[in-house]
């Protein structure tokens, strides 16, 4: 499904892309949006963005990377002291260093919590994963369809299926300032639920 769907949508970016203007920019009138590009009469008004540039100018998306890091990093302490005690278990099994076999099941025990502890810590962190790129991903569809709309644009693509763009056409600042602004005021609200 997402194949065909960014099949569809690189046709789409080419079928754009030869209705654009095709006139060379000019190197000494640089833009930094799309807002004021003026558009052939007969073609399709079609922008891009760089969601890689907007992931790292959206505040919704830098506040959860700080989350989604934090619990990488939990899941990855949690990672290695299991394999430090499950090294350390074979280290004195080989060795022979169980004096008994309450010895041995205390240690396996512990193994079994740090591996449970572990795997619970997995799935909080893909629930969290999958939490935080479904919001992104709602919070940006509402926002481009309000976007598109305002702007009057035909179609608005990820850069990621393009060959080659002008920077002209080029939304994604216009689009994080949208959604900053947008996030920002969703977040008193979610204050006064705690």
């Amino acid at each position: 499904m997402k194949k065909n769907f960014l099949m569809m949508l690189s046709c789409l970016a080419m079928i754009g892309m030869m209705s654009c203007n095709n006139q060379p920019e000019k190197q000494d009138q640089k833009q930094t949006s799309a807002a004021n590009v003026e558009f052939p009469k007969d073609g399709m008004r079609i922008v891009y963005i760089d969601v890689d540039s907007l992931t790292k100018e959206y505040n919704f998306a830098k506040d959860n990377a700080v989350l989604l890091e934090k619990a990488r990093q939990e899941l990855e302490d949690a990672g290695l002291e299991a394999q430090k005690v499950k090294d350390n278990i074979e280290y004195k099994y080989s060795k022979n260093m169980y004096t008994s076999q309450a010895q041995f099941e205390q240690d396996q025990t512990r193994l079994q919590r740090l591996a449970s502890a572990y795997e619970a810590k997995l799935k909080d962190a893909q629930l969290l994963e999958a939490n935080y790129y479904k919001t992104l991903q709602d919070s940006l569809s509402s926002y481009l369809k309000v976007y598109q709309a305002e702007k009057g644009y035909d179609l608005i693509i990820n850069s990621s299926v393009l060959m080659e763009a002008n920077p002209k056409y080029d939304v994604t600042h216009d689009v994080a300032v949208g959604l900053n602004n947008r996030y920002k005021k969703e977040e008193p609200a979610k204050e006064e639920k705690k």
